[in-house]
């Protein structure tokens, strides 16, 4: 992953986590994050993929991962907008905004596989 810092002469840490699978375990994820934590990265990054059964809801393992960690910014990769009725990923990133004491940054897309939109059932 790469990172662009907001100016030159900032240097960004990153870190990126991929939604794990729902039979990946609550301490494997919550290690990953704590550690990112840790070591001073500034970013955590979570793939939104709604469409995947397989995955956890990104929203969800976000906060799950904020309550445990301190000062790491949470980033949805990307949350992908035609896959959600707008005010969904507004109210839930507002909340989450709120509730992890601004440590939020957000990434939004229209989504890269068209596929997913028709196995969501989403409107092309």
């Amino acid at each position: 992953m790469a990172c662009v810092p907001p100016c030159a002469a900032e240097r960004v840490a990153c870190r990126e986590i991929i939604s794990p699978r729902l039979n990946w375990s609550a301490n494997r994820v919550s290690m990953a994050a704590l550690q990112a934590d840790r070591d001073g990265l500034d970013l955590v990054t979570v793939q939104d993929h709604p469409y995947r059964q397989a995955f956890h809801d990104t929203w969800t393992l976000m906060a799950f991962l904020a309550a445990r960690t301190e000062r790491v910014t949470f980033v949805p990769m990307v949350a992908n907008l035609p896959l959600r009725l707008p005010a969904m990923p507004a109210k839930a990133a507002a909340g989450f905004d709120l509730l992890s004491r601004g440590r939020l940054q957000l990434g939004l897309g229209a989504g890269a596989f068209s596929y997913a939109e028709r196995e969501d059932g989403a409107a092309n």
